[in-house]
Formats: structure tokens, sequence, C-alpha cells
């Protein structure tokens, strides 16, 4: 994680390259995002944070050395927030399929799931999850109904998480040119120096993929910006 809460050049250095000298498989790294219903969130509010936070730059920063760090000792990019060894033989497929439209069921306390193009998160509650198992029922606390638009929006921006997105499965599967569908932000973000985009292909430069989560909103449909799902 970069950014946690007394993260110093130091510490994070140490823990990079004492997980290279483990010499996993595959190393994610996420930069810290704090939500607005965590207690982390209420601390920074109320002044009561120990210690300080480092900056957007500074972790995207951090988290750019340590890609190039990793690809030095031999690792592959291969997403926003991963790295891994030999990955002509090992698929993350968990993620790759999850980001193409699959179907995921999440277990336990406030897990997501998306199941028939339908997104639901279970009861953060212990109470009101195990009162719905023992009535039989789903611990649903919320969900919602995605459209053909929805569902083109949410694999598109999914996909942008991998670096690389190829227009001809949303052409097949959406019937969508996605240059088109996406082109105000296309070319926006193409002007920063963040991506390149054809007709064929959307590709982050290192630059784009160290924002690519604070990138993602601008292609969100304009019913679903500016909203507040915490």
């Amino acid at each position: 994680m970069v950014g946690m809460v007394g993260e110093t050049e130091d510490t994070f250095w140490t823990s990079l390259e004492q997980i290279i000298r483990m010499a996993p498989d595959s190393v994610t790294i996420y930069q810290l995002e704090i939500p607005r219903n965590t207690p982390l969130f209420r601390s920074m509010q109320n002044g009561r944070l120990a210690g300080e936070l480092a900056a957007w730059d500074v972790k995207r920063a951090r988290l750019a050395a340590a890609f190039d760090r990793l690809e030095e000792a031999g690792y592959s990019i291969r997403s926003a927030y991963a790295a891994a060894r030999n990955t002509r033989h090992r698929r993350f497929v968990y993620q790759e399929e999850q980001y193409r439209g699959a179907d995921l069921v999440g277990i336990g306390l406030s897990s997501f799931s998306y199941v028939a193009g339908v997104h639901y998160q279970s009861h953060a509650s212990m109470d009101e999850y195990l009162e719905s198992l023992a009535d039989g029922r789903l611990p649903i606390s919320r969900a919602y109904v995605l459209n053909k638009r929805d569902r083109l929006v949410r694999e598109f921006v999914l996909q942008l998480k991998l670096g690389r997105v190829e227009a001809r499965p949303f052409r097949q599967k959406h019937g969508a040119a996605i240059r088109d569908f996406f082109a105000e932000p296309l070319q926006k973000f193409a002007a920063r120096g963040w991506l390149t985009f054809n007709d064929e292909t959307v590709t982050l430069t290192r630059q784009g993929l160290m924002r690519v989560d604070r990138m993602l909103s601008d292609f969100y449909l304009s019913e679903h910006c500016g909203q507040s799902y915490w």
C-alpha cells in the first residue's frame, strides 16, 4: 500500500526491497484512498490522525518508481496495481474475466457482487447479515440493475485498469465503437499524454496508469457523475 499513515520514503523502499527478496509470483500495490464512511476519514476530519498522509503526487511518484524497480527485478506490469513474473503462463483470471463482464459473487459483510447485470452489496452489520440468513433471505442491503449502456461503461472503465482496452469485443458484444462513444474523455486524456487510442485499442501510458482511478469518472454516463455512493 502506498501512502499509509506515517509512511516515509525509507519505510516504503524498505518494504518493497523486502518483498523483492521474497520473490513472490505477483506483487500488488494500491495507492491509499480514504472513503468517507471509514474511521480513517473521521480521524482526518476531527484532527485526530496519528501521523502524516502522503499527497497524491507523492503516492503516484512512489508507485511509478516501485514499478520501475519491479521491472528491474524481472516483473512485468499487468495492471494499474500489479506486477507479475512470467505473465505468459499466469493469468489473473478472477480480475480479467470480472473486468470483461463475468459474474462475481461476494461472500461476507459489505461484500460486493455482480450477477446477470445486477450490482449488489451485502449488509455491513453482522446482526442484519445473520438475521437475513436466519430468515432464509439473501443478506443484500442495496442493488442496482445496469442497462445496456451501463454495462458498456462498466466494462470499459474496469478494463482501463489493465492498461489496454481492445475495441473489437465492444463492437461484437455491445455494438459500440469505443473511440466514438468515449470521444471527449479520450481526446482530453490523449492531449495530456495519459493514453493513446485508435480504432482498435486504447492504451494507457505509464503516467496514465498511475492516475487511472482519477480518470475513470470522466467516462461515466452523465447521470452517474457527481454522485456519492457511500
